[in-house]
């Protein structure tokens, strides 16, 4: 099993840290007489030391040895062009107020940007009388729907 460079920064902090605290609290809890460190707890520690080590170095070997994973053939009908979808609205528009309150956090889990263009909002005006009004695109294809629009029509309309 192989650990990614994060993982294995993580493992190695938590066992130093491990380690200083086992030793520290030795230390720092000792009666107040000046004697050494109880000899068991400077073996412990150096049998603890050892064997990280050596679990670091057959890690790191694997590491090195490890061939790469391929990397799964991307299907032509996948795109991994950014989808982006842009609402043009008016005001007092129900169905314009309706989408912008429940669609947004739905479009991007699937992974659109969604922009919302309020009709004389400074620096827009756009063209559309008709709202909701949506420009979907996908790198050079794109389209314009009117109307309410679903997740699902989306991903339709964009795949032609």
């Amino acid at each position: 099993m192989l650990l990614k460079k994060s993982e294995l920064v993580q493992f190695t902090v938590a066992a130093i840290c491990c380690a200083l605290s086992f030793y520290l609290g030795a230390i720092l809890f000792k009666p107040e007489t000046k004697a050494k460190p109880d000899d068991h707890i400077q073996q412990k520690i150096a049998e603890l030391t050892a064997a990280y080590q050596e679990m670091l170095r057959e890690r790191v070997s694997e590491a090195k040895t490890a061939k790469p994973a391929s990397k799964p053939a991307l299907n032509p009908a996948q795109s991994v062009e950014p989808k982006k979808i842009v609402i043009f609205t008016l005001p007092n528009c129900p169905p314009c107020k309706a989408w912008v309150a429940t669609q947004p956090q739905r479009f991007r889990d699937a992974g659109w940007e969604v922009v919302e263009v309020k009709q004389g909002s400074y620096p827009y005006n756009h063209p559309y009388t008709v709202a909701p009004t949506f420009s979907l695109t996908q790198g050079s294809k794109s389209t314009v729907y009117v109307g309410s629009l679903s997740l699902e029509t989306a991903e339709v309309l964009i795949a032609r």
